[in-house]
């Protein structure tokens, strides 16, 4: 993989800087340095070895084709690699960048879908593809940025990592419409009155950022209905969460996103709408077997 042997060529030449200094201390700074980084590139390695051993061909990947086709509607332009997994997640050459600040000439995704999940969850994946479109944009050092209760590299952390969160929940829904935030309270529902107070955001927050997504959208009803479960679940107040003045700004800094309207978007979108009203619309007798027969649907759909 080309990513793989720039980075290790990259690496030697970090240490021959190592070998050259007479500083023991840079020359630690340096080792350490090395030493994360090729263990990241180990853990690449392996994901896309997953990848690989998860996807026999690509008419054998049917959830590479919806990854693919939201890439691609998104504007991302490296390859997208895609496999059915232990969860949803992202990673990929941008994670260098991130941890280390050093960007790849080689891009590339990899994303995972829960593999235990029907096909009509796959459209949680568009806030997957959503972290690999940011990682190329400056999106989240803008919101950050306007933050003045930022005090130190902890709490600044935090802040960053739930503002992209949230950003990824406020672009999956404009681009998906009601089936993101359908299928996010559909898989998560046991677990939406705990509280993470790290990496993610409240769910309180997370699902009104995708409510007035919706909003924006004319979605009004679907919109009403998730705030109408936060009520019925007596989940903690939104405005709790830490980085609650930041509403606004995920919404602004979005409204260019493709909608869910838009023919750009094509018809997998308005497939999955279609199917989670059929599974909403249901009585929770025959739920299972409309679900059953919509993954079974879209799956034809995307195999085809």
């Amino acid at each position: 993989m080309n990513s793989s042997n720039e980075l290790l060529t990259y690496l030697r030449t970090k240490l021959g800087q190592a070998d050259a200094t007479s500083s023991k201390q840079l020359r630690k700074q340096i080792l350490a340095f090395v030493d994360s980084s090729a263990r990241y590139l180990i853990i690449q390695i392996q994901y896309m070895r997953n990848v690989m051993i998860g996807t026999p061909s690509p008419d054998m990947n049917p959830v590479g084709r919806l990854v693919e086709f939201y890439g691609e509607t998104m504007g991302l332009e490296a390859p997208v690699y895609a496999y059915l997994g232990e969860s949803y997640y992202s990673t990929g050459a941008f994670i260098y960048y991130k941890k280390y600040g050093q960007r790849l000439g080689t891009e590339y995704f990899i994303v995972s879908a829960d593999l235990a999940d029907p096909a009509v969850f796959w459209v949680l994946s568009a806030h997957e593809i959503a972290h690999c479109w940011l990682s190329r944009k400056d999106l989240v050092d803008q919101i950050c940025n306007d933050n003045p209760l930022i005090t130190d590299k902890t709490n600044a952390d935090q802040v960053e990592s739930h503002v992209e969160e949230a950003l990824c929940d406020v672009i999956a829904t404009r681009f998906a419409g009601p089936a993101y935030p359908r299928a996010f309270a559909s898989k998560l529902w046991v677990h939406l009155t705990e509280e993470y107070a790290n990496r993610h955001p409240l769910y309180s927050f997370r699902l009104e950022c995708m409510a007035q997504a919706l909003d924006d959208s004319r979605f009004y009803d679907e919109a009403g209905s998730i705030r109408e479960m936060m009520d019925e679940y007596k989940m903690r107040p939104w405005k709790d969460e830490v980085i609650s003045w930041s509403l606004d700004r995920l919404l602004d800094l979005t409204t260019k996103m493709p909608p869910v309207t838009s023919a750009k978007t094509g018809r997998s979108c308005y497939d999955f709408n279609q199917y989670w009203d059929m599974i909403c619309e249901a009585s929770p007798a025959s739920d299972p077997a409309i679900m059953k027969r919509a993954s079974d649907s879209l799956l034809s759909q995307l195999e085809g």
